[in-house]
Parts: C-alpha cells; structure tokens; sequence
C-alpha cells in the first residue's frame, strides 16, 4: 500500500465512533464472528452488522478519495 492510502486507512479508522471500532476490531483482527462480537458487545447481532457496515463505508469512501488523489498526481 502506499503511504497515503494507509494514512487513509488509519485517518478513518480515527473518525470512527467508538462502537464502530470495536466490532471491525473484534471482526477483522480477532477473527470473531458478528454473534460473537454481538454477546462481548451486548448489543443485537444485526446491530453489530450495521456498524460494520457503515464503519467499512466510511472507510472505503477515504480510500478511494486517496486513490483519486494519488491517480491525478500521477497524471501530473
């Protein structure tokens, strides 16, 4: 990856709630499922889908605005 988009990552990770953090955390770097994430969480399973959800939004939207980013330097 390059620096800018894992600064990318990192920046939007940061503006991030709380909540959502956790359960991409516990998903992705634990391995947990969303049933599971849902009892250490107490919170409704489809709740935990639902901060996934818009927590990887968030995060593929700064991405892709690093990509744009880096492809028009490129064209300069």
């Amino acid at each position: 990856l390059t620096e800018e988009i894992k600064t990318s990552i990192i920046v939007s990770l940061n503006k991030l709630s709380l909540q959502k953090k956790e359960a991409i955390y516990l998903r992705f770097f634990n391995g947990l499922s969303c049933s599971e994430i849902s009892k250490i969480m107490n919170i409704k399973t489809q709740s935990v889908y639902n901060l996934i959800s818009s927590g990887l939004k968030i995060i593929k939207k700064n991405i892709v605005v690093a990509i744009v980013i880096i492809w028009i330097q490129l064209l300069i």
